[in-house]
């Protein structure tokens, strides 16, 4: 895949940056960085993107606004703070959707991809940007990609997610893990699920306590590696966070309820989480497997042995958080 020279000049204008005291100190996450951005179309032509940065250590939340010539179909923008730029999703000249850089201080644009559409996600880490979309070739692919684009060189590589009994391996959600710099992926086939649509339709009976389940497939990125760690059969998958030990992952089912289990990539083995429901808007699951930090207005953390919660600080709104993904300072 070719990836794209032209550097553009265009505007994009910081609007607003400020400094907020919240409530207490979290020492727990002293070490860390809340990095959250937020964009939205001003008009047909540009959108602005939001970025709050929350550090746990200094207790204090940074706050920036930018303008951005897009025209891309999503309104889809991260902040990558220890580049000092804005990656994000824009139509290039033949109609595509890739994804650009934006310096913050050369004030130039970089097209980094020439053959993507439907950019899900953008995840800056330490020596590369991971970007899952769908290649424009071939012309007939539906399949969610996953892909790596080096900071320095700009070079861009697929990551192949290798499966026995499928060729379609799309990605549904992405985990990032701080600790490591790593991802845990959650990944379905799609040809498997239309065929498992079509012949739950296709039955003339079905009990009133069984539901159509899809197979979903995990796999660990990590130092270059990728390493395929279980599957799991649910109706719906309903969130994705990971340590360097477990992985957490929310099953969503109209017949037994909503429900989260974990998975201990030491053991290879798999339990339930009695305290916890569903995993709405978790960023983060500590290093020791304790607690599980979420924000719904507000940071807070539940305890995963007796589900209780405590609300941290009530400084952030629902619409911060896009994107979001918790930093480890080097």
């Amino acid at each position: 895949m070719k990836r794209g020279k032209q550097i553009l000049l265009f505007t994009l204008t910081a609007l607003v940056l400020t400094g907020c005291q919240t409530s207490e100190k979290k020492t727990e996450l002293e070490n860390y960085r809340l990095v959250t951005s937020n964009a939205s179309r001003l008009n047909e032509n540009q959108i602005v993107v939001e970025n709050n940065t929350y550090d746990f250590g200094k207790d204090k939340m940074n706050s920036a606004k930018y303008k951005i010539d897009s025209t891309a179909q999503l309104n889809f923008a991260v902040v990558d703070d220890k580049g000092k730029a804005v990656l994000y999703s824009a139509k290039d000249e033949k109609g595509n959707d890739e994804v650009y850089r934006y310096d913050l201080e050369t004030k130039e644009v970089e097209q980094l991809t020439d053959n993507l559409w439907g950019i899900s996600y953008i995840i800056p880490r330490e020596n590369d940007y991971i970007v899952v979309g769908v290649p424009q070739t071939p012309n007939d692919s539906k399949v969610f990609m996953l892909w790596s684009i080096d900071r320095n060189t700009k070079e861009v590589k697929r990551i192949e997610l290798s499966n026995d009994k499928h060729k379609d391996i799309s990605v549904w959600q992405a985990a990032y893990i701080p600790e490591t710099d790593g991802l845990i992926l959650q990944t379905y086939s799609e040809s498997e699920e239309y065929a498992l649509r079509d012949k739950w339709n296709n039955m003339e009976n079905h009990s009133e306590r069984t539901e159509l389940e899809t197979p979903f497939y995990y796999y660990q990125y990590e130092n270059g590696k990728v390493k395929y760690l279980f599957e799991k059969n649910m109706p719906q998958s309903n969130g994705l966070v990971a340590n360097k030990n477990d992985v957490l992952f929310g099953v969503q089912s109209d017949v037994n309820g909503d429900c989260v289990y974990r998975y201990n990539l030491k053991e290879e083995k798999e339990e339930k989480v009695k305290a916890l429901q569903r995993l709405d808007k978790a960023f983060y699951l500590d290093e020791e497997s304790k607690y599980l930090y979420k924000f719904n207005g507000k940071i807070g953390k539940v305890d995963l042995k007796t589900g209780k919660e405590e609300w941290l600080d009530n400084q952030f709104k629902e619409y911060y958080f896009t994107d979001y993904r918790l930093v480890k300072e080097q």
